[in-house]
């Protein structure tokens, strides 16, 4: 029984879709923050993904936060410093 449920986890897990779990607006821009790894190979001291979208382009990125401070790298080179309180917590439907 127990390695059926193993199994059913393990499954699940497989198929799950990182959701949002914050987001901030400034204008066109919008920066969304995961709760996933992040998936820029280059960066290591930042452990969470985060996205950029501005103008129809999305740029992949990798976020911590510290201080009362969110920052982000992103794969264009650009880097980010957000306020925590720039953000709005995303809630599931």
């Amino acid at each position: 029984m127990r390695s059926l449920l193993a199994v059913l986890l393990l499954a699940c897990s497989l198929f799950a879709n990182a959701e949002p779990r914050a987001v901030a607006t400034n204008g066109a821009s919008i920066i969304t923050l995961y709760d996933e790894p992040c998936v820029v190979k280059a960066v290591t001291n930042l452990p969470h993904r985060a996205t950029w979208d501005e103008n129809g382009k999305r740029f992949e990125g990798c976020f911590d936060a510290a201080y009362g401070v969110v920052a982000a790298y992103f794969d264009d080179g650009s880097v980010v410093l957000v306020p925590i309180q720039g953000f709005v917590e995303v809630k599931a439907l």
